[in-house]
């Protein structure tokens, strides 16, 4: 995980806007239980991609796992909305 972790910075230091890589690190820094860090990438990802349910249905799990369950369900309600729609 750590060779991953090196990577994804890495590419993220050359192009910052990607969700895909933010995700990819959020999760990976989920994994080694970095959750703190975790949410930093997923909330990096949501802004680059604000329209992906899935990233904000995975940024709302880890809110709730990180003690912030409020915050979690405005998360979750977007995610619900964008899948009705």
């Amino acid at each position: 995980l750590d060779d991953a972790a090196i990577r994804y910075e890495a590419s993220l230091e050359r192009d910052p806007g990607r969700p895909d890589l933010h995700a990819k690190l959020g999760t990976v820094y989920t994994l080694r239980g970095k959750r703190p860090d975790a949410e930093r990438e997923l909330r990096a990802a949501v802004a680059a991609d604000p329209s992906n349910g899935e990233l904000l249905a995975n940024l709302s799990n880890l809110l709730v796992a990180n003690g912030k369950p409020a915050e979690a369900v405005t998360f979750a309600e977007r995610a619900i909305a964008l899948r009705e729609s």
